[in-house]
């Protein structure tokens, strides 16, 4: 069991939910993970994940679009780097430009190598 504190998660695509997220915060812990377009992300979100596939998002480099659900309590996060990410975070507010996802990949590098030492 882990003590009582408050947390901040990272999580892959796998994991992610608007559900999870939401219930995380409401016993006071932060959450932070990549999303997948049929994980219940905002559809407009989902619509230009498809779409950057093929190259035609409408998204520039480095664009950030941030989109609150209904109960502001979760935000739902497109960013442009190479390809369209989708975040979603109870924590980041999305203005932070690349710094939520330079600690998304430095926090979820650690889980790798974790697993890296425990195959071992």
């Amino acid at each position: 069991m882990l003590p009582p504190a408050v947390y901040h998660v990272f999580m892959d695509n796998l994991f992610s939910s608007s559900d999870l997220f939401l219930s995380l915060r409401q016993h006071g812990h932060g959450a932070t993970g990549t999303a997948r377009a049929n994980c219940g992300i905002y559809k407009d979100l989902a619509v230009s994940k498809n779409k950057d596939k093929l190259g035609k998002s409408g998204y520039e480099f480095n664009e950030i679009r941030v989109i609150p659900t209904a109960d502001n309590q979760v935000n739902q996060i497109a960013w442009k780097d190479n390809a369209l990410v989708l975040f979603m975070s109870t924590v980041f507010k999305g203005n932070e430009r690349i710094e939520f996802a330079a600690e998304y990949n430095n926090e979820m590098n650690h889980v790798d190598r974790g697993d890296q030492l425990r195959s071992y």
